[in-house]
C-alpha cells in the first residue's frame, strides 16, 4: 500500500475511533463541529466497501464469472431468434391459408351469382 493511502486510511480511522469513543482534548473541549456519526460511519463503510469491491470486480475469479454470465445470455438469445424464426414461419403459413380460405369464398360467392343470372334473365 503507498504511503499516501496509509495516512489517508490512518485519518479516517482516527476521526471514526474520536467519534465512536467520544474522546475530547482536555483544552479545546472536544471537536468543534456537531458531527453526525451515523453519516460518518456510512461515508467510511462506502468507501472501504467500494475500494474492496473494485478488487474484487477486478479479479480473475470475476472475469471467469462475466465471462460464463455473457456465454449464457447468448446462449438465450440464440434460442429467442428461433423462437421468434419459428413464429415468423407460422405466422406465414396461417397468412398464406387465410387468403387461399379467402379465395375460395370469393370464388363460391361469383358461382352462386352467376348460377342467379340465367334465372333472372328467363324470367
Amino acid at each position: 500500500m503507498k504511503a499516501h493511502k496509509f495516512w489517508a486510511w490512518a485519518a479516517v480511522f482516527s476521526m471514526l475511533m474520536v467519534m465512536i469513543t467520544g474522546y475530547t482534548h482536555k483544552r479545546t473541549g472536544g471537536i468543534p463541529m456537531n458531527f453526525d456519526c451515523k453519516k460518518i460511519a456510512l461515508f467510511a463503510g462506502g468507501a472501504l466497501f467500494g475500494s474492496a469491491g473494485i478488487k474484487l470486480l477486478t479479479s480473475k475469479d470475476a472475469k471467469k464469472a462475466y465471462t460464463h454470465a455473457t456465454a449464457a445470455v447468448l446462449r438465450m438469445k440464440d434460442s429467442v431468434m428461433e423462437t421468434a424464426n419459428l413464429v415468423q414461419e407460422n405466422c406465414g403459413d396461417i397468412l398464406a391459408e387465410a387468403k387461399d380460405i379467402n379465395e375460395a369464398r370469393a370464388a363460391a360467392a361469383e358461382q352462386v351469382v352467376d348460377a342467379a343470372e340465367p334465372a333472372e334473365a328467363a324470367e
